[in-house]
């Protein structure tokens, strides 16, 4: 198998994308590649081994923001404002961004996909990546409607069980895989941390 785990940034997860296409080039034999979690939740990148040296600058901040959710980016660039309204807007084009990822490297091999807890509608860990992203306070989040953050998170998982009709893909969220002896199964996106309760 191959395994990609806290990824956080389109660009960490595209690297491990790449990475598994050359492995699957030379190792055809692959059983699957088990995406677990946390493809989200780029303000973990702030601890990132890549910034060990270096703080992460305003530049770096605004490409993750462009990687991140581009429309979002494009409409921030024109107001410098955050409404609620693009707040939902942002947690949206982030977990779309989720399903097409899954979605390609699904095409590449088996894909399995265990949800992280940044995922997770349980913290709804996304909300904290615009402070971060934008240098704002995070109490502006506060006002968010948590119907539609909910809404969001439901289509996202019904997109997903579709994607097991059309896709070489499991979702694994209360039931293992099982592929020859190896059994493959997750917590998924519960806890907050290693040490959580």
């Amino acid at each position: 198998h191959i395994i990609i785990s806290d990824t956080h940034s389109p660009s960490c997860l595209e690297k491990g994308k790449r990475y598994s296409k050359k492995i699957l080039e030379k190792i055809p034999g692959v059983d699957a590649i088990v995406i677990n979690g946390d493809i989200l939740g780029v303000f973990s990148m702030e601890e990132s081994i890549l910034y060990k040296t270096k703080e992460i600058s305003v530049k770096d901040r605004e490409k993750y923001l462009k990687e991140c959710a581009p429309k979002f980016y494009a409409k921030y660039g024109q107001t410098s404002n955050v409404s609620n309204a693009q707040v939902i807007e942002y947690v949206q084009e982030r977990y779309d961004w989720c399903v097409e990822v899954i979605k390609s490297f699904s095409e590449m091999k088996f894909t399995i996909f265990n949800m992280g807890n940044h995922e997770s509608p349980l913290h709804w860990l996304v909300l904290q990546e615009l402070p971060f992203l934008l240098g704002c306070d995070y109490e502006v989040l506060q006002e968010i409607d948590t119907a539609k953050l909910q809404k969001i998170f439901d289509n996202f998982e019904k997109e997903l069980y579709d994607l097991e009709k059309s896709h070489e893909f499991r979702y694994m969220r209360n039931t293992p895989v099982m592929m020859g002896k190896t059994l493959i199964f997750g917590i998924p996106g519960e806890s907050h941390g290693t040490v959580g309760n």
